[in-house]
């Protein structure tokens, strides 16, 4: 279903200064509109977005070589997608995940396994080098393969890109396997490779177990999941070089190692080398760390004090408070305070919150018993209008709510989060114009309090 969108903002996505005015060049060139949104125009005859400053930042030190073009022909350009993180210029996290990535060429994500790993590679202060992506935006990359050592990835060889259009992603574009030793006693040298989101959790946290097959010389017909404690595969996918599982944890404290098996058409079954399973540490909460809020009753909305203290001697190297908020099975990062033994700030909550915080030190991490944060009345929702129509064309008018811990606003077409995204509004207020050729509803949702909030529905007709 064909949809013409005209988005009117108010406001760009990032301040701009010293804009030159020049000729606009064929491609490979900085280039604005009547606008202040700055696109890159590639060689391919088409322009990308910078989505954020950081981005732009990462590969360009000021705005003095964006040319102005006419909207008419910026219009001309096709608008393609995004522009990602220059590759090997800083290390990167998504705002709800604390894993740390290095960015390879073509926005592939690494994850570095240990501390030790990202210090090797960006020095004793590589934790100032983490530029958090929003969640919006984090579909703009993809996940390579983890780094388990400071030899897998080239920094120096990764900044070699100089220009955004020598690291567009294209549907071509292989993504790289971790390198493994081929076999030479398996007549299908087939390599299963695993990888977890986390290796360390804590209760009510999910785990994603991922593997993928390479090397076979023979189709893959089913791969299967399982832990070493199972009598039956956790999961199974069928024809197919990858399969994965999201773990649940339901106990404290355990210990779950996975594996995987693999059969091929000919139905042989390829084993998992034993160093290529994962192990997983679900930590019990200890008496050592001592989680408190105040007060620990309020109005939605009010702000609350929230406290860790680790009492314990040990050189502390990270702790972190987190939120586990009803209908997300993912806990939150509420704060990073870094290697300190008392992490506190306050903020406002809108919704009943269970607090916890992780301690991470000598190897070992932490669990504090869990406080509840109990809020009465209801979270604030966004909401949706329509504000005008003049022939095919209907203006629809969205207001978010605005505050400490309120971010971006989604427009979806339907009524679901993971329908289609129209637009992000990263203001309280946005416009934009549709023009349908069959009938469909428009739903708005914000980020509030770490967690989407719905807002009513329109249909837009033609």
């Amino acid at each position: 279903m064909k949809r013409i969108l005209s988005i009117l903002l108010g406001l760009t996505l990032f301040p701009i200064s010293g804009i030159g005015i020049a000729q606009a060049q064929p491609s490979n060139y900085l280039i604005k509109g009547p606008g202040d949104t700055v696109y890159f125009n590639s060689n391919d005859g088409k322009r990308y977005v910078f989505p954020t400053e950081a981005v732009y930042k990462s590969w360009y030190p000021d705005f003095s070589s964006v040319s102005q073009i006419s909207g008419p022909e910026l219009a001309a350009i096709p608008l393609a997608g995004n522009v990602t993180m220059r590759p090997g210029y800083s290390l990167v996290k998504i705002t709800t995940d604390p894993k740390v990535y290095a960015v390879s060429h073509y926005g592939i994500l690494h994850w570095l396994k240990t501390e030790q790993i990202a210090q090797d590679l960006y020095g004793t202060n590589w934790n100032r080098q983490v530029v958090d992506v929003p969640d919006t935006y984090f579909t703009d990359y993809v996940i390579g393969y983890p780094i388990e050592s400071a030899s897998q990835y080239n920094k120096s060889l990764e900044m070699s890109v100089s220009n955004p259009g020598d690291n567009i992603r294209t549907a071509a574009t292989a993504i790289p396997t971790q390198p493994t030793a081929p076999s030479t006693t398996n007549p299908n040298p087939a390599q299963i490779l695993m990888a977890l989101s986390d290796s360390n959790a804590v209760m009510n946290e999910s785990v994603n177990v991922f593997v993928a097959v390479s090397e076979s010389s023979l189709p893959i017909k089913k791969i299967e999941i399982w832990s070493t404690d199972s009598a039956s595969a956790l999961s199974s996918c069928a024809d197919s070089l990858s399969c994965s599982l999201i773990y649940h944890v339901n106990s404290a404290p355990q210990t779950k190692i996975f594996l995987a098996v693999a059969y091929d058409s000919n139905g042989q079954k390829i084993e998992m080398a034993t160093a290529e399973r994962k192990t997983l540490i679900v930590s019990a909460a200890s008496d050592q760390v001592q989680m408190s809020v105040t007060p620990q009753s309020i109005p939605s909305g009010s702000r609350s004090s929230y406290s860790s203290i680790f009492t314990n001697h040990q050189t502390v190297a990270d702790h972190e408070i987190y939120a586990l908020i009803p209908g997300q099975t993912v806990p939150v990062l509420w704060k990073d305070c870094g290697a300190t033994s008392q992490c506190s700030s306050s903020s406002p909550f809108y919704r009943t919150t269970n607090l916890y915080s992780e301690v991470t030190m000598g190897g070992q991490t932490l669990v504090s018993p869990t406080v509840t944060l109990e809020v009465m009345g209801d979270a604030p929702k966004p909401t949706i209008k329509v504000a005008g129509k003049v022939g095919s064309n209907t203006s629809l008018d969205i207001t978010a709510p605005s505050g400490e811990t309120i971010g971006q606003t989604l427009l979806k077409e339907g009524t679901d989060i993971d329908d289609p995204t129209v637009i992000m509004c990263p203001y309280s207020t946005c416009s934009v114009t549709i023009q349908a050729a069959t009938p469909a509803s428009y739903t708005a949702f914000t980020l509030v309090g770490g967690k989407y909030e719905k807002s009513n529905t329109v249909t837009v007709t033609p």
